[in-house]
């Protein structure tokens, strides 16, 4: 599937192919690690995603009801963080994942707006982390 997209996007006369081959490690930032796994390597990072998800998993669950919101918010946003971390991220070794601070800026953020715990404040809490992924995801651009 990579070699096709290459071959259809080094074809284009929009941009020259090195030019595709960045855009390429742009939306596939990892894929050099991969291929480069061995069986040890491949057992060591199991290892360390196991350790992590033990402390990473009651901490955004803690952070979570921190912000106001239900415990298994914390798990739903700290997958997919996790998943957009590992896909996008600038490093392999980055920890993706909830900090205590964000969760009382989001609290305080959106106290005078609705009370923690009801729905209107999740679906707030919601539209304010779509924004400020975006915000960032522009200004990363």
């Amino acid at each position: 599937m990579n070699e096709l997209v290459s071959s259809v996007l080094a074809q284009s006369a929009l941009f020259p192919r090195d030019a595709w081959a960045h855009v390429r490690r742009m939306l596939t930032p990892h894929l050099g690690r991969v291929r480069a796994w061995t069986r040890a390597s491949l057992r060591a990072d199991v290892i360390a995603g196991l350790t992590v998800a033990t402390i990473v998993i009651p901490n955004a669950m803690g952070y979570a009801m921190l912000a106001g919101l239900p415990a298994q918010a914390g798990l739903y946003a700290t997958f997919a963080g996790t998943i957009f971390g590992v896909l996008w991220g600038s490093s392999a070794f980055v920890i993706t994942g909830s900090v205590g601070i964000v969760s009382l800026l989001i609290l305080t953020t959106l106290l005078p707006f609705a009370t923690p715990g009801s729905p209107e404040f999740a679906t707030l809490a919601i539209m304010m982390a779509l924004l400020v992924g975006f915000i960032q995801l522009i200004a990363g651009l």
